[in-house]
């Protein structure tokens, strides 16, 4: 009986125990979770407060550091505003908090500086956009949260999605792709607008009601189709959107029915009146929106990006999936990107800026920073900062064998790799003018250095330079130099071969006991350019720049790559680079000097042709209107593409059909379209 009671009192406190237990748990669990989350937010707190006072550090220096003194002194020919290097926070942990207010309102909507890039769908629009905006200091490398026109809503992005402007109002960046919005359909148009004006101007054709990213975003969740009903008549507009439509009338003069203003698109009408009212999907007639902000005060450029189009076309099929129409587009784009260099470029600029400049993605990918900064000399941007460089394009390419870059190599260490400087005997005369072309093997340097040597006079049309080879003027004015970083190829089966010597200049000669017929070597660019100033003459190193993992695959089929490969281009990149930096724009500017290393974009060459190929010729000083016959050697490295779908060989010519030009203010804009 005793023990039948025990037993019973022990089954009635087994349920109390395990309860306890699980409430003992659960007590500690919960702490648990409260002691990481207030770690976490600690850390949060202290990587935020250690970033912002290592940024008021930074705003607080009043001289740039010793090794920035160099590359960041002001332009002979104006100050340019220093902007540092941003620090890059490492973990999600340092991602900013969201203001807790609206910024100020805008007292003016047009930026003293614009930058607007341009290119075809997927041709590394936003790369680029983005590195611009955190040079300029008008974004963060880190993202930025970016305040919604006329709402007290923000936006986090991680790159220049559409537009940022620097709180001074100094800087604004424009991303604008061609075509640009809704994905396209069968029945569409193509529509062309005259500019892209500032954001709180413009509105959707659809929902002038809205501001145009809500009236977009109605659009993207109705697929593309229109509203049932009209936009009111009379629209409940807020105190702040009538101050911006005011501003909009006044500051950036759209005014309906006005004759001596445009509105950039179609002109709002009614309530309406002072907005610009943009179809769903558009280009921008890149000619006509320089003239725009320039007729009203700003100083623009335009970027004209370029990428291999049988690589950019790939990831243009998620925004049309058309095929017809996709080709009409890209053509399109290219019409307006070539009748922009043709008007605004070096070659037209006759004194003035130049506001129309073409920048190659591949040549962002191969020469990197020193390409960039390039850039950034001729846009005025004080800056160092470089992003980091994720090529796009290797995926696409075909036979990646031997390609794997190596950012260790750097000039100061190519004496390991056996450098012999050997200066050659010069000839008999020299020329006065000397155009060398150079590039890695299988960069384009053949077509390149044949089409010089044609429009300088010093070959005929028909005849091919096989580099490395010289040829000079009967008159010995000009000279044409062809030779690759390194000359000839590496294979095992030749032993001869397998070495190279760095040299200081090609100087070809018969009498020198040096043979470029038979001995493997690679050229020091920048001693070859101070061998021959050092001698009186005028020469000009010629970049030829092509898609890496291409040229890799092109030079597979007739060298043998094996691990030495990626070590020797990493070699003569940087022969470039430092040529690059002592002779190239921003050099130039700072001694009065000439521009003694032009980089060239295979790619460029190929998608805009003649208007590009004159334009190097200017910058040469070449006179001449030859045009060979330009043939893409790309299409057939890149995956997935069949041969009846490689670009064919046609005259570009301005489509008509089917092609709508949106708020043209008279004949005049039509005219340069058709």
């Amino acid at each position: 009986m005793i023990t039948n009671v025990v037993e019973g009192q022990r089954n009635r406190k087994a349920p109390s125990k395990a309860a306890d237990f699980n409430k003992r748990i659960s007590v500690i669990l919960l702490g648990l979770i409260l002691h990481q989350a207030y770690y976490l937010g600690f850390v949060h707190t202290k990587i935020h407060e250690s970033t912002t006072d290592h940024e008021k550090l930074v705003k607080s220096r009043t001289r740039p550091t010793s090794d920035q003194q160099e590359s960041e002194r002001p332009m002979k020919r104006g100050h340019r505003p220093e902007v540092y290097e941003q620090q890059k926070r490492s973990s999600f942990l340092a991602k900013p908090s969201m203001p807790p207010k609206p910024p100020p309102p805008k007292q003016k909507l047009l930026p003293k500086r614009l930058i607007t890039i341009f290119g075809a769908e997927s041709s590394g629009t936003t790369f680029l956009s983005t590195a611009l905006g955190v040079a300029t200091g008008a974004f963060a490398a880190e993202g930025k949260w970016q305040p919604v026109p006329l709402s007290s809503t923000w936006k986090f992005e991680k790159g220049v999605d559409r537009r940022v402007m620097s709180d001074d109002g100094e800087w604004e960046i424009q991303h604008i792709s061609l075509p640009w919005g809704w994905n396209c359909a069968t029945h569409e148009t193509l529509d062309i607008v005259e500019a892209l004006i500032p954001e709180e101007c413009s509105r959707n054709e659809y929902y002038p009601q809205y501001t145009l990213r809500k009236g977009d975003g109605i659009l993207f969740k109705n697929k593309g189709r229109p509203p049932n009903t009209p936009p009111p008549t009379h629209p409940d507009f807020t105190l702040e959107e009538k101050r911006i439509l005011d501003m909009c009338q006044n500051e950036v003069h759209i005014r309906n029915n006005n004759g001596t203003w445009s509105c950039g698109a179609k002109c709002g009408s009614g309530a309406y009146d002072g907005f610009a009212l943009y179809p769903k999907r558009f280009s921008v007639n890149i000619s006509s929106h320089i003239d725009w902000y320039v007729s009203r005060g700003v100083d623009i450029t335009a970027i004209l990006s370029v990428r291999d189009r049988n690589i950019h076309m790939k990831g243009k099929m998620a925004h049309c999936r058309n095929e017809a129409l996709r080709e009409k587009e890209e053509d399109l784009a290219l019409q307006l990107m070539d009748e922009a260099l043709d008007r605004y470029g070096k070659r037209r600029s006759n004194g003035d800026k130049e506001r129309a400049i073409v920048v190659s993605y591949e040549g962002l990918m191969g020469m990197k920073e020193a390409y960039l900064f390039e850039l950034y000399h001729q846009l005025g941007i004080n800056s160092r900062y470089a992003p980091e460089f994720k090529d796009g394009n290797a995926k696409y390419v075909t036979k990646q064998k031997g390609l794997q870059e190596s950012d260790a190599i750097k000039i100061s260490k190519t004496t390991e790799l056996g450098e012999s400087i050997v200066q050659m005997p010069t000839k008999d005369l020299l020329p006065r003018r000397l155009i060398s072309v150079i590039g890695l093997q299988s960069s384009g340097v053949k077509f390149l250095s044949n089409v010089l040597a044609v429009a300088t006079g010093t070959i005929p049309d028909g005849r091919n330079l096989v580099a490395p080879a010289s040829v000079q003027s009967d008159v010995v004015e000009w000279e044409v130099q062809s030779f690759r970083l390194p000359s000839r190829c590496r294979c095992k089966s030749d032993e001869e071969l397998n070495e190279w010597r760095v040299v200081e200049a090609y100087v070809p000669s018969g009498n020198d006991g040096f043979s470029p017929d038979r001995d493997r070597f690679i050229v020091n660019i920048t001693s070859h350019i101070e061998w021959y100033l050092s001698r009186g003459v005028d020469i000009t190193v010629v970049v030829s720049m092509r898609d890496r993992t291409i040229s890799t695959a092109a030079k597979a089929q007739y060298c043998c790559l094996d691990e030495s490969t990626p070590k020797e281009d990493e070699v003569a990149l940087a022969f470039i680079k430092d040529a690059i930096k002592r002779y190239g724009i921003q050099s130039a500017s700072e001694n009065s000097d000439s521009v003694r290393v032009i980089p060239v974009s295979y790619e460029a060459m190929m998608e805009l042709k003649d208007t590009y190929l004159f334009e190097l010729y200017h910058q040469l000083g070449i006179n001449s209107t030859y045009a060979p016959a330009f043939k893409d050697a790309n299409g057939k490295y890149v995956t997935d593409i069949k041969k009846e779908d490689l670009k064919k060989e046609t005259p570009r010519r301005r489509p008509t059909n089917g092609k709508k030009v949106v708020g043209a203010r008279s004949k005049e804009v039509l005219s340069k379209m058709v």
